[in-house]
C-alpha cells in the first residue's frame, strides 16, 4: 500500500472516531478480509487477547458503548455458529461492507 492510500484509509476511520485506536482498525479490516470468522481467528492473526478482540468487536457492533452510552455503528455482527455454539461467527453487516468499500476506494 502506498503512503497516499494509507493516509486516505486513516482519514476514513477518523470519520467514525477521531481517537480510534490502531487495534480497532485492525480488527475491522481483519473481519473484512476474512469475510466470516470467529474471535479466536482474530486473536491468532492479530496477536491480540480475547478481551481486546471482544472489546473491539463490540465497538464495531450496534451494542451500547461503555464510553459513550450510545450504540456503535453496527458494522460487524455476531451470528450463531452452527458448528460450535461457544464461538459466534463474525462478519460485516451491509453497512460495514459499504464502509469498507468506501475505505478501499
Amino acid at each position: 500500500m502506498d503512503i497516499d492510500k494509507g493516509i486516505a484509509l486513516l482519514r476514513g476511520f477518523v470519520t467514525i472516531d477521531k481517537n480510534i485506536e490502531a487495534q480497532t482498525m485492525k480488527v475491522f479490516l481483519a473481519v473484512a478480509h476474512k469475510g466470516q470468522c470467529v474471535a479466536i481467528d482474530l486473536e491468532r492473526k492479530l496477536g491480540l487477547t480475547n478481551a481486546t478482540v471482544s472489546r473491539n468487536i463490540t465497538y464495531w457492533s450496534d451494542a451500547i458503548q461503555k464510553k459513550t452510552g450510545e450504540p456503535g455503528p453496527g458494522y460487524i455482527e455476531r451470528r450463531p455458529n452452527p458448528r460450535d455454539r461457544r464461538y459466534k461467527l463474525l462478519r460485516l453487516t451491509e453497512d460495514g461492507q459499504a464502509f469498507h468499500r468506501s475505505l478501499m476506494a
